[in-house]
């Protein structure tokens, strides 16, 4: 009578009256993999990889559902407005979207919308990550349950690896950020505050860091923390940047921690500088002491080509290190990094092993080989990388 709806709950099943809805259940979702990670900017990414049952229908739209989980049974259908969207492509839909973490658990449920109607996965519940690096994973479709997803689905997840940058427009045109932040486009203000850091404009920086660190921009307490080891305010600050940062430090976030005990980062730099002028493979240890630093961007820079001079030493892990950074701060494309981490990789280090694993999967570089991705992503996983682990949809 189109009223009577099976409902999974936990383990077992079981019945309950619904109004006639299409598709509750899981019609026209194949497969949907999901992975909640909080970053190390201070906000979470959602990143989503489905795939539709029918890939010549085509569907319009494809979203993400979330609503505070106030209750322990999981809902028929979460009713608030929309997390998110996109448009699926050949049965294909994959989304990334930044968002402030929640503090408290939630209901996750997607959605396709296509000319035949409204179709729909159970609801899942979404824990709140608590360490660094903070993931929360999630699987959903008729093949739940029936063995681990694809390698192709589980690497589109995550990136290679994920940037640290921030992406306003005034970066490309640093004489636009101040503009920019005077009509509140906050992310801005941050970046403007980085420019007068650098160009040691030291009152302009303690501004814009102490407004943003306020709103419990992470980045922005970071830095004012530097600022403040460089001149002493003259008046009261309104932000309190310790309680936003000790939290993330308590999680595993190292730069977080450094920033409480600057003083402790820059007595290690002399005993440092003078391990790489005595030997090469040992500037990688200097290169990443000074990304735990305020990460300008002429730092940046002297610190990448102190890694990767190690690498070039013979330092295997510096090769690794090389690689991941330079990617992350994106100063280089994939393929100019491949070398680097295959070398990483044949020296059994962990992280390397675990980006090639994800370009055989995605081929980024190279032809797609989702068979050797699965056996290469073990392997890393073997070697202790936790990120594989994960993406082998093990524990």
């Amino acid at each position: 009578d189109d009223r009577l709806a099976a409902l999974r709950v936990g383990d077992g099943h079981s019945t309950v009256e619904a109004p006639a809805l299409v598709g509750l259940g899981v019609a026209g979702i194949k497969d949907v993999v999901w992975r909640i990670a909080a970053e190390a900017t201070g906000t979470c990414q959602l990143a989503v990889t489905a795939e539709l049952d029918d890939p010549l229908e085509e569907a319009t739209f494809f979203r993400v559902r979330l609503e505070p989980a106030s209750t322990e049974f999981a809902p028929p259908r979460v009713k608030a407005a929309a997390f998110t969207d996109t448009t699926p492509e050949r049965g294909q839909a994959t989304l990334r979207y930044p968002f402030p973490c929640f503090t408290s658990p939630q209901w996750i449920q997607f959605e396709v919308q296509g000319p035949s109607g409204l179709q729909f996965s159970r609801a899942q519940r979404v824990w709140v990550p608590t360490v660094l690096p903070g993931v929360v994973r999630g699987r959903t479709g008729p093949s739940e349950g029936a063995g681990p997803p694809s390698s192709l689905l589980v690497t589109e997840l995550w990136e290679l690896p994920a940037p640290i940058t921030l992406n306003h427009a005034c970066r490309e045109a640093p004489h636009l950020c101040e503009r920019a932040c005077l009509v509140d486009e906050f992310e801005a203000c941050t970046l403007d505050g980085r420019i007068a850091l650098a160009a040691r404009d030291l009152g302009r920086a303690l501004n814009r860091f102490d407004a943003m660190c306020e709103r419990g921009d992470l980045e922005a307490c970071t830095l004012l923390e530097w600022t403040l080891a460089e001149k002493k305010p003259t008046r009261q600050l309104r932000s309190r940047p310790a309680a936003v940062l000790q939290p993330w430090c308590d999680a595993g976030l190292r730069r977080a921690c450094v920033a409480l005990a600057i003083p402790e980062w820059r007595k290690a730099l002399p005993a440092l500088t003078a391990g790489c002028v005595q030997d090469p493979r040992a500037c990688g240890a200097l290169g990443l002491h000074l990304l735990d630093g305020p990460r300008l961007d002429a730092e940046v820079t002297r610190a990448l080509k102190l890694i990767q001079q190690a690498c070039l030493s013979g330092d295997a892990a510096s090769c690794a290190h090389s690689a991941i950074e330079t990617l992350r701060f994106a100063r280089e494309e994939p393929l100019a990094v491949m070398p680097r981490l295959k070398r990483a990789c044949e020296a059994r280090i962990a992280d390397a092993c675990t980006l090639m694993a994800m370009n055989s999967a995605r081929g980024l570089t190279v032809p797609r080989t989702p068979r050797a991705a699965e056996q290469e992503l073990d392997e890393a996983c073997r070697l202790g990388a936790a990120e594989a682990c994960q993406m082998c949809w093990r524990p």
